[in-house]
C-alpha cells in the first residue's frame, strides 16, 4: 500500500467517524422535553418535584447517565427502553410506569426506528441539584 493511500484511507476513517458522531448528536438534539412542573415540595424541605413531558424521536439513544433522584417514566405512546448497568433490559409501553433506578448508570433509547416515543417523566430531587449526570 503506498503513503498516499494510506493517507486517504485514514482520512476517510476519521471522516466517518466524524459523521456518526454527528448523526449520534442529532437524535440527541432531536429530543424535546418540556417543563410542565419544577416545585418545592412542602412536605419535604428541601426536596422539589419536576415533572416534564417528552418526546423522543424514532432511533434515538440517549447519553449513559444516573439520576439523582426518583424518577418514574409514564409511557403514553410508543415503546421506551431502559438499559441499567448489570441488570436485564426493561421495556415500557403505552400505559405502563416505570420506577428507574437511583444513582445506577443507565441509558434510555426510543425502542423504534420509526415512530417517536412520548412519556411524562416525574422525580423527586434535592433542591436545587441537578436532577441527571451524565457518565464519561
Amino acid at each position: 500500500m503506498t503513503r498516499t493511500a494510506s493517507i486517504m484511507g485514514a482520512a476517510l476513517l476519521l471522516l466517518l467517524v466524524f459523521a456518526a458522531t454527528q448523526l449520534a448528536a442529532q437524535y440527541r438534539s432531536k429530543s424535546n422535553v418540556t417543563m410542565i412542573l419544577n416545585e418545592e415540595m412542602y412536605s419535604i424541605p428541601g426536596k422539589e418535584v419536576a415533572i416534564q413531558r417528552a418526546k423522543y424521536p424514532a432511533g434515538w439513544v440517549g447519553e449513559r447517565h444516573h439520576h439523582t433522584g426518583d424518577i418514574f417514566v409514564y409511557v403514553l405512546e410508543g415503546t421506551f427502553v431502559v438499559d441499567v448497568d448489570g441488570e436485564d433490559r426493561v421495556v415500557i409501553r403505552p400505559g405502563e410506569v416505570y420506577h428507574e433506578a437511583v444513582n445506577k448508570v443507565m441509558q434510555a433509547r426510543n425502542g423504534s426506528a420509526k415512530e417517536d416515543v412520548k412519556v411524562i417523566l416525574f422525580q423527586v430531587g434535592d433542591k436545587g441539584k441537578p436532577r441527571v449526570i451524565v457518565e464519561d
